[in-house]
């Protein structure tokens, strides 16, 4: 979660080929990273280095992250997963869902 961004900034941010930019796994681990980031080294995101979030959390969209997000489908998993549990056939057909971009102002450009 949260410590587990700070950590990861802490690593990445310390090795003499800094990042340009971070994807993290959640949005709670850029939340932490993105703090880091600023609070221990005087980052300035976007303007030095890029962060995005996998979640659309809420607090994505606070003003101090405004965090550049993916948001999951999850009421469309919810039904492949139901309408895959109701297959009587065994079927494992792959199901591919999109999740959609929500731009914010943690990308430059964003």
């Amino acid at each position: 979660g949260y410590g587990a961004g700070r950590v990861l900034a802490q690593r990445l941010l310390t090795r003499p080929d800094r990042p340009d930019a971070v994807f993290c796994a959640t949005d709670l681990i850029a939340c932490g990273f993105m703090d880091a980031a600023r609070r221990q080294f005087s980052i300035s995101i976007p303007d030095q280095l890029c962060v995005a979030g996998f979640d659309d959390i809420e607090q994505a969209s606070w003003a101090s992250y405004d965090l550049t997000t993916f948001v999951q489908p999850v009421d469309k998993i919810a039904r492949e997963a139901v309408a895959w549990l109701s297959q009587e056939d065994g079927r494992q057909e792959r199901v591919r869902l999109h999740a959609e971009l929500v731009w914010r102002s943690s990308i430059r450009g964003g």
